[in-house]
């Protein structure tokens, strides 16, 4: 790491650990700022467990969801198979909870883990999400989808305003819904990024609203493609 180019980088992620992790990798000046918290949806258990009762299959589509199911083992014992999208929320199921989930080899995305249910035969699956997905990722799919919300999103607006103000050479966006939010901070001016990483598709495309900078979506979402896709950014940016 020593030889590579100074940057600063900004982690715009509600995941302590996942932050941690990148200032470790990445070095250089990188700064946290948590934009987004989450608040859990009133009676989410008992909504989960009636629908598993009708659909005995559950996806989980978010490290945030896996967190809030890791302490609910009724849940996920009403569950015959589970379903993860992405590397960082199997990890969670696995580290806190013992469940071992299946994660889609094509992407990490809800629509990628839906077409690998699809083609393991599964007839139906219960969606735990965030509120703020619920429908999204969820078209041309040709089994039953029913979706649950967890959790919400809740907008930290000062510290919004805080990321908006600083200015680095590279923000890594781990959501479409922080990605969006991001890039309306800017438009009041006085900061912003040299280029963006961004993790998935969705997230890809949000970033789109945000001024235009050099853009890359790294092939996973695991923390090293990160890492790697923001330094090879720092380096472009620096090379010209």
């Amino acid at each position: 790491m020593s030889r590579e180019p100074a940057c600063s980088y900004l982690v715009l992620t509600p995941s302590e650990d996942l932050a941690i992790e990148l200032h470790k990798l990445l070095g250089g000046s990188t700064f946290w700022i948590p934009v987004m918290g989450f608040r859990e949806v009133e009676g989410w258990r008992n909504s989960l467990l009636r629908a598993l009762r009708r659909c005995p299959v559950l996806g989980i589509t978010s490290p945030r969801g896996a967190e809030l199911l890791a302490r609910a083992p009724e849940v996920l014992e009403a569950a015959e198979r589970v379903y993860a999208v992405g590397p960082q929320t199997a990890r969670v199921l696995v580290e806190m909870a013992g469940v071992k989930p299946v994660v889609p080899s094509s992407g990490y995305s809800v629509s990628s883990m839906l077409k690998e249910a699809e083609a393991a035969g599964e007839r139906c699956i219960v969606l735990a999400r965030s509120k703020a997905g619920l429908g999204k990722g969820v078209e041309g799919v040709g089994l039953r989808v029913l979706e649950e919300a967890v959790y919400e999103p809740v907008i930290r607006r000062e510290m919004l305003e805080e990321a908006a103000r600083l200015k680095v050479d590279v923000a890594i966006l781990t959501s479409g819904e922080i990605a969006r939010m991001y890039c309306r901070a800017l438009e009041k001016g006085g900061g912003g990024a040299g280029g963006y990483v961004a993790i998935g598709v969705s997230t890809a495309l949000a970033a789109s609203s945000c001024p235009p900078r050099p853009l890359c979506v790294p092939s996973s979402a695991r923390r090293e493609e990160l890492a790697r896709a923001a330094l090879a950014l720092c380096r472009l940016l620096k090379s010209g």
